[in-house]
C-alpha cells in the first residue's frame, strides 16, 4: 500500500517523524523544498520536490497551510497512491485532495493541529468554502491533540471520523544524562522562535528578577526571530544570559542535556483584534521532557495537555507568574528530580515517534480495509 503526505509550503515539516515510522507502507513526501527534511530515510520512503501553483494574497496569512496554492502534476505524483494526507481543514491543498480523492476513489486524510474553533480563516473566503467542502468529504481527521479533537467536534465533524494521534520526537536522541550541578549553578533553557507569541519577553523580565535571588543562575536561549534585538539587549545587561542563536538539529540534544529546567512561556496571539494563534503542541517542550528536564510552561492552548499536570503551569502573559513558577523549581531539588523521571516516562509513553508511527500505520490499515 502507498500513501503520500503533501507538506504545506513555507513551513517546517512537523509531521514527518511519525510518518517515517510507517514501515509496511510506501511513503512519499511531497514538498516545495527538501530543506528541513531528514538527511537519511528508510528505504520505503521517498522525498519528492513538488511544484505548487500559487495565488498570493495577504502576506500575513499566506504561509504554511494557509498558503493559497494547488499541487501541479497531481496525476503524475499520486496516480498509484491509496491515501493522500494533507494539513488543516481550511487549506486549499486539503480541498484539492478531498475533491480529487473523492473522484478517483482514494482516501483523504486531514492532519489537524488547529484548536481555535473561531479561527478567522474558517469565515474568510475562499477558506470558508474549502473548510465546508473538506468537512463533508474527507475520510479521516487526525487530531494532533485532544484540544484539536474538541475543536473538530465543535466544527460539527463526527467523532467516528476523528482519531487522536500525538506527534513524536526521537527519544533515542533526546535522552537524559546523570550530571552533578556544576558549583551549585542551575541553567534555565528556552528553545523556540523569538516572537511575541512565544513569550520570550516575559521570560527575560522574570529572569532579571531571578538573578538577584539565585547567584550564578544562567539562562540559555536558542532560536531566531524578530525579537532577537530584545534578547541581545538583556544579554548585554546580564552576563548570565547566553544567546546561542540558531542551533542545528543535530546539536540540540546536547543543549537540552546541559540544562536543568526548561521554560516555555507561550501566549495567545491576536491579529486585527481576533485570536489567530495559540500553542498547538510544543515540540521543544516534548524534546525537553524526553531529555529529562522539568518544565515551567504557560496555560496557552494545548500546553497543559502536552506537559501534564505534574509540571509547573502558570498564567500566560505574566512575568510574575513565570518568576514564581521558576522559583518553585529552583528551590526544590527533589521536585526537579521527580519531574525529570516523570517527564522522561511521559515522553516514552506518549511521544516516541516510532511508537506513534506504529499507531499511525494501524489507522491507515483500518482506513483501506
Amino acid at each position: 500500500m502507498k500513501l503520500a503526505l503533501i507538506l504545506p509550503p513555507s513551513r517546517l515539516p512537523y509531521e514527518v517523524p511519525v510518518y517515517l515510522g510507517l514501515q509496511t507502507w510506501e511513503v512519499e513526501f511531497l514538498a516545495e523544498t527538501l530543506t528541513g527534511l531528514p538527511k537519511t530515510r528508510p528505504p520505503n520512503v521517498r522525498f519528492s520536490k513538488a511544484i505548487f501553483k500559487k495565488y498570493p494574497i495577504l502576506s500575513c496569512i499566506s504561509e504554511g497551510p494557509a498558503s493559497l496554492c494547488f499541487l501541479k502534476h497531481w496525476k503524475e505524483h499520486l496516480q498509484d497512491v491509496d491515501i493522500v494526507n494533507t494539513v488543516e481543514i481550511y487549506s486549499s491543498l486539503s480541498y484539492q485532495s478531498a475533491k480529487r480523492c473523492r473522484r478517483d476513489g482514494k482516501k483523504s486524510v486531514i492532519i489537524v493541529w488547529e484548536n481555535l474553533s473561531n479561527y478567522p480563516l474558517y469565515y474568510l473566503p475562499p477558506y470558508k468554502f474549502y473548510s465546508d467542502y473538506v468537512k463533508k468529504n474527507a475520510d479521516v481527521f487526525i487530531a494532533q491533540t485532544y484540544c484539536a479533537k474538541m475543536h473538530l467536534l465543535r466544527l460539527g465533524i463526527s467523532e467516528d471520523q476523528i482519531v487522536v494521534l500525538y506527534p513524536g520526537v526521537d527519544i533515542t536522541s533526546f535522552h537524559p544524562i546523570s550530571k552533578p550541578t556544576a558549583n551549585g549553578k542551575l541553567k534555565i533553557l528556552f528553545v523556540g522562535g523569538l516572537t511575541r507569541h512565544k513569550g520570550i519577553v516575559f521570560l527575560l523580565e522574570a529572569f532579571a528578577k531571578l538573578v538577584n535571588l539565585f547567584p550564578g543562575l544562567e539562562l540559555t536561549i536558542v532560536g531566531k526571530g524578530p525579537l532577537k534585538r530584545e534578547v541581545y539587549h538583556y544579554a548585554s545587561r546580564f552576563k548570565e544570559i547566553k544567546y546561542l542563536g540558531y542551533v542545528p538539529s543535530e546539536r540540540t540534544p546536547r543543549v537540552y542535556r546541559d540544562a536543568d529546567i526548561f521554560c516555555y512561556p507561550s501566549i495567545n496571539a491576536k491579529r486585527f483584534g481576533l485570536d489567530y494563534y495559540n500553542e498547538q503542541f510544543g515540540f521543544s517542550v516534548v524534546e525537553a521532557m524526553s531529555s529529562g528536564l522539568p518544565v515551567v510552561a504557560t496555560d496557552c492552548g494545548a500546553l497543559p495537555e502536552v506537559v501534564g499536570k505534574e509540571n509547573v503551569l502558570v498564567k500566560q502573559g505574566s512575568a510574575l507568574s513565570l518568576f514564581e513558577g521558576l522559583v518553585k523549581l529552583l528551590r526544590d531539588e527533589g521536585l526537579r528530580e521527580e519531574l525529570s523521571e516523570r517527564n522522561r516516562k511521559r515522553a516514552e509513553d506518549l511521544f516516541d515517534m516510532r511508537r506513534q508511527g506504529m499507531k499511525l500505520s494501524k489507522i491507515m490499515e483500518e482506513l483501506v480495509a
